[in-house]
């Protein structure tokens, strides 16, 4: 998926936020090259905050272990209910409906500890922390993500 709004320069494909995998790859991959532009003035020595400031991910909604994330995160297989994705009912109107809350919720899991939980910890280990811009329009997300945010709306 293409990000946007950015910038020509910061315009491009999106990371995967619910794979720990990719976004850590992301994560270290860009820090990396701000270390080596910046000639290694981070943390103590020079930059201390990241500022994730928006989301341009559009509503993201699948992984490629999101079988397995789903199984581990809500005990129970998903194969069996992926016709509720499309619109359709399975088993009862209510049972869909759980099914829906689960694979939301597992989707609001993998995003807190993928992307943010992820973030701060490797911000952690190079001595920095975060800001992060929760705009109204923000993904839905676990009931608590730690450190530090600021807010706005356009």
């Amino acid at each position: 998926m293409q990000n946007s709004p950015a910038s020509p320069e910061a315009t491009g494909l999106e990371v995967d936020k619910l794979s720990q995998v990719h976004a850590r790859s992301y994560f270290e991959t860009y820090l990396d090259k701000f270390k080596d532009a910046s000639g290694g003035l981070m943390g103590q020595k020079g930059v201390r905050y990241l500022i994730t400031d928006s989301w341009e991910a559009a509503q993201a909604n699948w992984t490629d272990n999101m079988f397995a994330e789903f199984s581990k995160r809500r005990g129970y297989d998903m194969h069996p209910w992926l016709p509720v994705l499309a619109g359709n009912v399975v088993e009862s109107a209510e049972a869909s409906e759980r099914f829906l809350w689960d694979f939301r919720k597992t989707i609001a899991d993998l995003i807190t500890a993928n992307h943010y939980d992820q973030l701060t910890d490797i911000l952690k280990a190079r001595n920095m922390g975060r800001y992060t811009g929760l705009p109204t329009r923000a993904p839905p997300i676990s009931s608590a993500i730690p450190n530090t945010y600021t807010a706005y709306s356009w």
